[in-house]
């Protein structure tokens, strides 16, 4: 606000200054009021010129020194009015208000952030000092000085009451202050005390609130990010209202208050409305027959109007038509004048109302259509219109003639120097095109750039780009990740660096790490670049001093993921993780907060080690087939105990373990092929987690993830082998399941006592403290803790791995419950579609919707209908089953070939998720394959055909898309009372392995690219035609071979399977 906050308007029309006039008159005023002798009236004139010499920051700390120096004389009794030279030290002063008011007058106008209190503390010096009681004097104060008491000198003691004038320096001091929050508070509260002051004092007219008093709290609010601060503003100017309104005509509110108060609004979302109201009620008491002609708006009350316009939806056409309205009148306003023979007084405000539109005018219409543009954007329009129009504002702005030399000759009636575009205006459209994300938006942002450069160099100051629209396309350009942007990031900071006025900081070398971090495709060419640059950042903080590139926790995290992503060697890329991370916690420890790691950093080095501690190069767990070793998954445990021990010594949040911590902990344990009880550790972090969250540690709570997790871990032991890992993986998913049972009873429960009252039960359902399947708080709601697909799938998959007697048994048994559950949400799916008609409404949020017509569309997240991968893995056990002899392979063999006519037979009735396929024949072409084998124990014949998620094997229709009913074979012919000789068992085996693989190759020829077999698939044939010693078999699945090979080759040009 300038100084317009210590001023009335009234004051305007003088060719004078204001301020000083009224500084002369109360000087003027002070002496008809009380005696003072001629040095202190010196005094105070050459405290003021000392005040209001030189630098801003410095001269109230020279006056208020040179104030405090007189004061001390004074009371020490020192001084004598008679002694030669005693005016040039201070001595025969006796500082009185004047004196007080003009260094807190000083401080007010300074940029001190300590301004405000010093100014405060020396309006409680005075009060100090009228009450008697002040003790700042080297000989202890209060003696016989003449701020003693009465009795010890011959003359009363001077007055030093602070007036009006004191709080108003004092409050407009708070007004200006950004440093402290409670700034607008100490300023009201200053307001608070004149008015008690005044009513204490039996009506002072000395310390009675004027006009400045409330004019200087409205615009301490105005300035405030309080919550409250626009309300609390409106009810300043409310009470100036109402005491005017009573004939208190010192308050009455003038443009300072309205504007102030409109400048607070349009710090709010969505109140333009408030701030149209403010602007229509000041133009109409300023209007012909105004009660307030004080109230006239100027062109800063407009501009906030504008602003309050520009943080409204939808109001940014009002704004522009309001920026037309202002150019119009301003137009037909020169011409009154030109016609009348007139001159302009230079002043914006024309008496009427009208205003002629300045930068700021502009730029508070530019950021409304940008604004636009971007809420347009969020909700998924193109926002390109509205952009469009914040460009025209700019050009308009560009283009304008002016009186400078830079446009035009001059000689234009319309030439206006204040009318040109400055950083805002450029800067907001420059952020808006790089928010954009896409190249030709980053493209046009570049060119805007280079238009500032330019207009700069030619000597336009207020078009200097600054650091902050560097970062802006910088940062554009890390998003985009495209193949320009490594180029474009290193064009652009070379630029910076050769640019004093823009120099990169942190923010810029962030934002291109955040781009090494992205390529992968640069492999460890981008790791070595980020901490290349990292050492840079260091070497120039710690050895050239440079504070802005000081590295911080974004430029340290930003490097690990560098690591983790681009594939650097596995175990460089780890040291250098755990290196760095080290670095943070040592610069934290040593007190700089700016490095404070937190657990989203820890999770990161967890996961650059795991994914590069296998030692090779790649992001698939460092060339180590995903897997990692003990030494891995040790590091990544004692991170997490450092995790905890900060958290335990600290207490900080930002080492609060959380879910996300936990589960990346039992992800990499999951992984590990290493440690024998890698699974079981898994486990022992889970129950931690449960412990965390009985303990009441919020956000630490095990989610549906991490039993998922653990029972995967379980699912990689069985296969490799180690005892108890199947049954333990059974175990966690029973309890799963009986979590969520235990949580449907509660809903039951709870419906029961609710009644029809389903609000109340959503809200209590809401609110619930607990787990669930996203680690949140709402244990009770239906379907918490509720096994999904994933869930099934990792514990078939251990019982099927284990080759343990019984086991794939076990696994049929886990995949009959997962069809029970799927039918009973396709039940359930046909209740809420039956509502839906009844109701008429469709529930789009649902997600259970059945798609294509067919029934048993398994959704992310909660869906549980076996699909293709479920079938086979049960099968590949059967067929990897042991024990019993030839009659126990033969069961074995019967069950999967039986399991596998289920599957058929699903898909047909609409199972879209689960069609059979080659993986599913494999293997129970493997399953009959081990009833020729010598060894029924060995179950390595057809290794990979089992458990493994084959392209196009989730496909709903492959081919012509038809579906292809089973054909010859559907039947299943029993082998097991085959007498008491193998040899006609072999024989019939055999024979069923090579009717399968024949129905495979019939219904490829048909169209059905699911049941393409594969090299494994005859391999696996040929085993159990070789077993039997029928060479007519072997030459019948060799005759099938080269059939199939040649209709490849002649259809799609393949020369082998």
């Amino acid at each position: 606000m300038g100084d317009s906050l210590i001023h009335v308007s009234t004051y305007r029309s003088s060719s004078s200054s204001p301020s000083r006039r009224r500084r002369h008159r109360s000087f003027d005023r002070e002496r008809l009021r009380e005696p003072i002798n001629a040095a202190t009236y010196e005094f105070n004139v050459r405290l003021n010129d000392l005040a209001r010499r030189g630098d801003r920051r410095t001269a109230a700390g020279r006056a208020q020194d040179m104030l405090l120096e007189a004061v001390r004389c004074a009371d020490e009794g020192a001084c004598d009015p008679e002694q030669e030279d005693a005016h040039s030290r201070g001595e025969g002063v006796i500082p009185n208000v004047v004196s007080f008011s003009t260094v807190m007058n000083a401080w007010a106008r300074s940029y001190d952030p300590d301004a405000a209190a010093n100014a405060e503390e020396l309006l409680r010096t005075m009060e100090r000092i009228d009450a008697g009681i002040y003790a700042g004097g080297g000989g202890g104060g209060m003696g016989g000085g003449a701020f003693g008491p009465s009795s010890a000198t011959n003359r009363p003691r001077p007055r030093l009451r602070p007036n009006s004038f004191s709080y108003n320096s004092c409050i407009t001091a708070w007004a200006r202050c950004r440093s402290d929050p409670s700034a607008a508070r100490r300023a009201e509260c200053l307001l608070d005390e004149m008015e008690v002051s005044y009513c204490n004092g039996g009506g002072d007219e000395t310390v009675r609130p004027n006009a400045l008093s409330y004019s200087g709290c409205i615009s301490a609010w105005a300035r405030s990010d309080d919550p409250d601060a626009a309300t609390r503003a409106a009810s300043l100017l409310e009470r100036m209202e109402r005491l005017y309104r009573a004939g208190d005509y010192g308050v009455m509110p003038d443009t300072v208050a309205y504007t102030s108060t409109i400048q607070a609004w349009s710090r709010v979302t969505n109140a333009a409305d408030r701030a149209d109201e403010l602007l229509e009620r000041m133009m109409r008491l300023s209007g012909e027959g105004g009660e307030n002609p004080c109230a006239r708006p100027n062109v800063r009350t407009y501009n906030y109007v504008l602003a309050s316009y520009a943080r409204t939806r939808g109001r940014a056409g009002d704004a522009e038509r309001m920026l037309r309205r202002m150019e119009q009148a301003s137009r037909e306003r020169e011409w009154e004048a030109e016609a009348m023979g007139e001159e302009e007084d230079g002043d914006r405000d024309d008496g009427d109302g009208t205003i002629r539109p300045d930068t700021g005018t502009y730029n508070a219409c530019i950021a409304a259509w940008c604004r636009q543009s971007e809420e347009e954007m969020n909700e998924g329009e193109d926002g390109k219109d509205s952009l469009a129009r914040a460009e025209s504002l700019l050009r308009e702005m560009r283009d304008r003639p002016r009186t400078d030399g830079g446009h035009g000759d001059g000689d234009s009636e319309h030439d206006d120097d204040d009318v040109r575009p400055d950083v805002s205006s450029y800067g907001n459209i420059i952020r808006l095109h790089c928010k954009r994300n896409s190249r030709p938006a980053a493209r046009r942002a570049s060119e805007l750039l280079d238009e500032m450069e330019r207009s700069y160099e030619s000597g336009d100051a207020a078009c200097r780009p600054r650091t902050f629209l560097y970062n802006f396309l910088l940062n554009s350009y890390a998003t985009l990740n495209d193949a320009e942007s490594l180029n474009s990031v290193r064009s652009l900071l070379d630029r910076m660096e050769g640019r004093r006025y823009a120099r990169p900081d942190r923010v810029s070398y962030n934002s291109v790490l955040k781009l090494y971090a992205q390529q992968r495709r640069r492999g460890r060419k981008s790791a070595s670049d980020a901490c290349a640059l990292l050492d840079e950042m260091t070497r120039r903080y710690e050895r050239d001093g440079e504070r802005r590139v000081k590295p911080d926790r974004i430029t340290y995290s930003a490097v690990i993921s560098a690591l983790t992503r681009s594939g650097a060697p596995g175990a460089s890329s780890a040291n250098k993780a755990e290196e760095l991370l080290e670095r943070m916690l040592t610069a934290y420890r040593n007190g700089d907060d700016e490095m404070k790691p937190n657990k989203i950093t820890f999770s990161a080095v967890m996961n650059c080690i795991a994914d590069g501690g296998g030692g090779g190069a790649g992001g698939t767990g460092g060339g180590n087939g995903g897997k990692t070793s003990k030494d891995t998954t040790d590091k990544v445990l004692d991170l997490l105990q450092n995790c905890l021990d900060l958290f335990r010594e600290t207490g900080d949040d930002d080492f609060r373990p959380d879910t996300v911590l936990f589960n990346c902990v039992l992800k990499q344990l999951a992984r590990c092929r290493g440690r024998r009880y890698s699974a079981s550790q898994a486990e022992a972090a889970l129950a931690q987690m449960e412990r965390l969250r009985d303990s009441g540690t919020e956000g630490a709570a095990p989610d549906l993830l991490s039993f998922n997790i653990c029972i995967d871990a379980y699912a990689n032991g069985a296969e490799r082998g180690i005892e108890g890992c199947a049954a333990s993986a059974e175990r966690l998913l029973e309890r799963v399941e009986a979590m969520h049972a235990a949580a449907a009873d509660d809903d039951y429960d709870d419906d029961r006592d609710d009644g029809d009252d389903g609000d109340d039960h959503d809200a209590d359902d809401s609110n619930r403290d607990g787990d669930t399947a996203t680690g949140g708080t709402r244990a009770g709601a239906r379907g918490a803790f509720r096994p999904d697909h994933y869930t099934y799938n990792s514990a078939i998959k251990a019982l099927a791995g284990s080759r343990e007697p019984g086991a794939a048994e076990r696994a049929h048994r886990i995949l009959e419950r997962m069809e029970s559950l799927g039918a009973r949400d396709e039940d359930e799916d046909e209740d809420d579609e039956d509502d839906v008609n009844e109701n008429g409404n469709v529930d789009k949020g649902r997600g259970r919707g059945n798609k294509g017509g067919a029934k048993g569309k398994k959704g992310k997240g909660g869906r549980t209908m076996p699909d293709s991968v479920t079938y086979s893995t049960v099968i590949n056990g059967y067929a990897n089953g042991s024990g019993g002899g030839t009659a126990g392979a033969v069961e074995r063999a019967e069950k999967a070939e039986s399991l596998l006519r289920h599957q058929e037979r699903l898909f047909e009735e609409g199972n879209i998720d689960a069609p059979p396929g080659k993986i599913g024949y494999t293997a129970v072409i493997k399953a009959w394959s081990m009833v020729n084998n010598n060894n029924n124990n060995n179950n390595n014949n057809g290794k990979g055909n089992g458990n493994k998620k084959g392209k196009g094997n989730k496909k709903s229709g492959g081919g012509s898309g038809r579906r292809i009913k089973s054909g010859g074979g559907s039947k299943i012919k029993s082998v097991s009372g085959s007498g008491g000789s193998n040899g006609s068992g072999k024989v019939a085996a055999a024979e069923r392995a090579e009717s399968l693989l024949r129905e495979m190759v019939e219904r490829f020829e048909n169209g059905d690219d699911r049941m393409r077999p594969t090299r494994p698939t005859f391999a696996t044939a040929f085993a159990a035609a070789r077993r039997t010693g029928d060479g007519g078999s072997v030459r019948r699945i060799e005759a099938l071979k080269a059939k199939l090979e040649d209709m490849l080759l002649e259809e799609k040009g393949e020369v082998s399977l």
